[in-house]
C-alpha cells in the first residue's frame, strides 16, 4: 500500500471517529441542559443549552462536508 494512500485511510478512520464523538456529545448536550434547567430553574442553562447544540452542529455539518470534498 503506498505511503498516500495509507495517510488517506488514516484520515479517514480519525474523520469517522471525530463525528461519531462529535454525535455522543451533541447527545449528551441535548440530554444535559434542560435537565440542568429543570433542576435549577435557571433559563442561562436553557439558552446555554440551545447555544452549544447549534455550534455542534454547525461543526458537524462542516467536518462532514470536509470529508465528503476528500
Amino acid at each position: 500500500m503506498s505511503k498516500s494512500k495509507a495517510n488517506s485511510t488514516l484520515n479517514n478512520r480519525l474523520g469517522t471517529f471525530i463525528l461519531i464523538l462529535s454525535w455522543l456529545v451533541f447527545f449528551a448536550a441535548l440530554v444535559a441542559f434542560p435537565t440542568l434547567w429543570l433542576i435549577s430553574g435557571n433559563i442561562a442553562f436553557l439558552i446555554a443549552g440551545v447555544v452549544s447544540v447549534l455550534g455542534i452542529l454547525f461543526n458537524i455539518y462542516l467536518f462532514s462536508r470536509g470529508i465528503v470534498k476528500k
